[in-house]
């Protein structure tokens, strides 16, 4: 992906015609609005993988002195 050219598609008619043949009831948000859930999903999920390694990392080193004492 290229700087917004991604985002800025969405406001492309060829895009707008296809998401009306597949949901005729589709209502098409702006680009910035896309770009910014997607960043908020970005970061969520982010987070909780951040979370996930933590605790990753807690098991990994009891496990280590489990075995090594």
């Amino acid at each position: 992906m290229i700087g917004d050219y991604s985002f800025l598609s969405v406001k492309s008619k060829d895009f707008y015609n296809l998401l009306h043949f597949l949901y005729k009831d589709t209502f098409i948000l702006s680009a910035n609005i896309i770009k910014k859930e997607i960043i908020i999903t970005f970061n969520n999920n982010l987070q909780k993988m951040y979370q996930i390694l933590q605790v990753s990392k807690l098991y990994f080193f009891l496990f280590l002195l489990k075995i090594f004492y």
